[in-house]
């Protein structure tokens, strides 16, 4: 099968076009002698003429091919830190973000929520908080409180980090973490 192209055993073998994926990362840290400077922007283009999209459909085995046309999503990240003890360390981070498609009619999710998921806020989140190094970099305990200053939209939804797809703003996470490397 061809994958890129729209062919699956239950697809017609017609070309249906091709998927095309462009990604980059460029990332960047300095260190000041107790205190840290971190920045990263990524970004990411889809062209999806032959997507597979299995929203809807309680059976995975029937894929409804669509083209979903261009996507463009770019993130950036900056965050400094310094120490206040030689193993307290204090930091506070940036985040934000843009998502953007060319035609949102054409992401098949029932209720118009392809509408909505094309229609979103840029993200935009600062965050605040404290590691504790107690065993060097190998035990580490962290907390650190960020607050989403726009809402956050379906792109940018991410359980594993606390943050939850809601269209108000001022939403807020609170994490703990206890990190331990072997």
């Amino acid at each position: 099968t061809r994958p890129d192209r729209g062919n699956q055993p239950s697809a017609p073998t017609a070309n249906r076009g091709d998927n095309e994926w462009l990604m980059m990362t460029v990332d960047a840290s300095v260190n000041f002698g107790g205190a840290n400077l971190f920045g990263a922007f990524t970004w990411s283009y889809a062209d999806a003429e032959s997507a597979f999209f299995y929203a809807d459909s309680q059976n995975f085995n029937v894929p409804n091919l669509s083209n979903l046309g261009a996507t463009n999503k770019w993130g950036t990240v900056v965050q400094g830190g310094f120490y206040v003890t030689p193993k307290v360390e204090l930091f506070g981070r940036w985040e934000l973000g843009m998502f953007s498609v060319n035609n949102e009619n054409r992401i098949p999710l029932a209720g118009g929520l392809g509408s909505l998921y094309a229609r979103e806020d840029h993200l935009n989140i600062v965050t605040t908080g404290v590691n504790w190094y107690i065993d060097g970099q190998d035990v580490k305990f962290t907390a650190d409180f960020g607050y989403a200053l726009n809402s956050v939209g379906p792109s940018w939804f991410a359980p594993q980090a606390g943050w939850r797809v809601s269209d108000v703003r001022d939403q807020w996470v609170a994490r703990l973490m206890f990190q331990v490397g072997f």
